[in-house]
């Protein structure tokens, strides 16, 4: 049973469940997956008024996160860049930073121009996200993300400048987008020179097929840090914690968590930890979950 006072992390399942209708038009009745959206957030906005508590981790922004989960009345902050942020929902300031240090920062910067891909840097000052997005020609996945941030009126990006050029900011990310085939010697050439240094994913944009995302993080930047954080801060044991995933960098956080919730559609490594399996992330199964444990 989810007491009122337990914590509930909510992941990429709960994002998708609660896909945001584009534009300011009401819920179109005869859209059955507009219904289940807007469904989906009624019902979750009613378990937070009952008092239970829950938050998101997402390899996101918090700007992404407030795009995709409007209409949710999250009063907790989110976990934001697998980890390198502590975020207010509301606001979007930082309250935690996971940075990678200055000198790995040059090291995978010479790397990926030495690669021929440039990078984009994800920084934090005074509590304030930038972007530092690259100078002259971009590919096709970094014109979808440019594009994609300008539609969103992100405030976060800046023309590019390299890391000796930003001294007061810290570096957060260091993301390369590119085909898979160019950015996997540059992950594997990473690992073997950084090692457990810094946290790698390699990921492709399913929003835009056949580009793929090459991000660098502090070592200590990982979902599981970041929760550990919160429920400390709000005077919760992490065996009270319930998480939700699907994925491999969800495996840390299911580790450290009192239980694990896997949807049916998860990675099997994450099936193989999980505490439960439930439905598919689309069909509403997270939120069914909540529902059935705090009835019980």
């Amino acid at each position: 049973c989810i007491r009122d006072r337990e914590w509930v992390e909510l992941l990429r399942e709960a994002e998708e469940a609660m896909r945001p209708l584009r534009g300011p038009s009401p819920v179109d009745p005869g859209d059955p997956e507009a219904r289940r959206d807007a469904g989906a957030r009624e019902r979750l906005n009613r378990l937070i008024l009952n008092g239970l508590q829950f938050t998101v981790a997402s390899a996101r922004s918090v700007y992404s996160m407030v795009e995709i989960l409007d209409g949710l009345d999250l009063r907790l902050p989110v976990i934001e860049f697998n980890g390198g942020y502590v975020s207010e929902f509301s606001t979007q300031r930082s309250l935690v930073c996971h940075s990678i240090e200055r000198p790995l920062a040059l090291a995978v910067t010479e790397l990926a121009l030495s690669a021929g891909t440039p990078p984009i840097f994800s920084t934090q000052v005074d509590g304030q996200q930038r972007v530092h997005l690259p100078n002259g020609d971009l590919n096709a996945g970094q014109h979808w993300y440019l594009r994609d941030r300008e539609e969103a009126s992100d405030p976060r990006p800046r023309s590019h400048v390299g890391p000796h050029r930003m001294p007061e900011e810290r570096i957060v990310c260091i993301t390369l987008i590119d085909r898979e085939r160019p950015l996997l010697p540059i992950r594997e050439a990473a690992r073997m020179r950084f090692g457990a240094s810094l946290q790698t994913h390699l990921f492709e944009n399913r929003y835009c097929p056949g580009w793929y995302w090459l991000t660098f993080h502090a070592a200590n930047a990982t979902k599981a840090h970041a929760l550990e954080w919160l429920a400390e801060r709000h005077g919760f044991a992490m065996e009270q914690v319930t998480v939700f995933g699907d994925d491999l960098n969800d495996l840390p956080m299911f580790q450290a968590a009192g239980k694990g919730i896997a949807v049916a559609n998860a990675h099997p490594a994450i099936k193989s930890v999980c505490t439960e399996l439930i439905g598919p992330h689309h069909e509403n199964s997270v939120v069914d979950y909540l529902e059935r444990v705090t009835r019980t």
